[in-house]
């Protein structure tokens, strides 16, 4: 078992988050093996994920924070020497109501308070000069004074990380910590998939890493929900089609030539880009957004069944979000046919500003399951 995973074998074995974009306090009591949030848009199940994320990324959490912000466009502008102006990732966006003011704090993690992940705006004034003497910084070359800080603190320990220059356009190279010796501790393997469907190369990446292994055969099973014996060995190239990446081909039966993954549907590229996942995030999590996407509803009772199954067997933890019924059902199915499955379901609520979650243990998921309850 890894050195920072706790005793009940899961990275997280319950859930807290404070002060992160759209969540003022939010607590999961409990996680299961594969773990599903159902609820409306915009109650903030993607900020779940998103917040997840972080905590995994942990002494590179400011890589991850500061790709989540360009990826929503969340920018703000600075004005260089010669009075131009240029965007740097906002990080006030980061905080609950936009507040990054001295007191405001983001928490991240289980309920036990020293394995949480705290992140903190600072300042040049919040770093002993020695220590940037020591890392190599000099006030003339690097303008330290002008710089945005990040400090992010974990187990007792802390990095300080340079998250925006707002008087030069030139980038900040690397990472720092200003306390090498008690770096923060080493990142969970952690991969995310959706709400959209991945690209051919980024399924080829994936790919790359389990092919001729049995986790190939996994993956491949999980197009046989859909088409059944029908599918028999999947391959992905480039040499016909160089100029647009790589492509993903399947081999079917009565079909003497194989025919693109593409060809056959969301559905079948949304179940692949999954068991890939899945092989992918061995010992650590995976976090998939709008889990429904894509997936019939008469398919879904069936795709829980292989996440639970895959999930159990490469000791990964899952985390999904969904906003459709019949992705719960299939969800409840599921996991009440598997006695292994720790399945758990949550649905949020929120009212303003405050965000909560209903736990539905297991009888009340076979409830739902048999009689059509709405938990969304």
């Amino acid at each position: 078992m890894p050195e920072d995973q706790p005793n009940n074998g899961l990275h997280l074995p319950d859930l807290t988050i404070k002060g992160f974009r759209g969540i003022k306090d939010l607590s999961l009591p409990r996680l299961g093996r594969v773990t599903l949030l159902a609820g409306k848009n915009g109650v903030g199940k993607s900020t779940v994920l998103e917040a997840v994320e972080v905590y995994a990324a942990r002494r590179y959490c400011n890589e991850v924070l500061s790709n989540m912000l360009k990826k929503r466009e969340e920018l703000s502008s600075a004005q260089d020497e010669n009075g131009d102006t240029f965007p740097v990732p906002n990080v006030e966006a980061l905080f609950h109501g936009w507040d990054a003011s001295k007191n405001t704090f983001i928490l991240i993690g289980p309920s036990k308070e020293a394995d949480q992940l705290r992140i903190e705006n600072a300042s040049h004034s919040d770093l002993a000069n020695e220590q940037m003497e020591l890392e190599g910084f000099r006030s003339e070359s690097y303008h330290y004074d002008n710089m945005q800080w990040l400090n992010i603190k974990f187990r007792g320990k802390q990095n300080f990380f340079p998250w925006a220059n707002l008087k030069s356009r030139r980038p900040l190279r690397g990472r720092w910590g200003f306390d090498a010796e008690v770096n923060l501790p080493k990142e969970i393997k952690c991969e995310t998939l959706g709400p959209g469907l991945l690209t051919n190369d980024e399924i080829a990446k994936f790919w790359d890493k389990i092919a001729l292994t049995s986790e190939e055969d996994q993956a491949v099973n999980a197009l046989k929900l859909i088409f059944g014996d029908k599918v028999e060995r999947i391959a992905v190239t480039a040499e016909e089609y160089k100029q647009h990446g790589r492509r993903v081909i399947v081999k079917l039966k009565d079909h003497s030539d194989p025919v693109p993954l593409k060809s056959l549907g969301d559905g079948a590229i949304r179940l692949f880009s999954v068991a890939l996942a899945l092989a992918n995030s061995r010992d650590g999590i995976l976090l998939i957004d709008e889990a429904e996407n894509g997936i019939h509803h008469s398919v879904q009772p069936d795709f829980w069944r292989m996440v639970l199954r895959m999930a159990r067997e490469n000791d990964t933890q899952v985390l999904a979000t969904t906003h459709s019924w019949d992705c719960v059902r299939g969800f409840a199915e599921a996991a009440i046919d598997d006695e292994d499955a720790e399945g758990i379901l949550f649905r949020l609520e929120r009212d303003d500003e405050d965000v909560w979650a209903i736990f539905y243990p297991e009888d009340q998921l076979k409830i739902a399951a048999e009689q059509g309850t709405e938990v969304r």
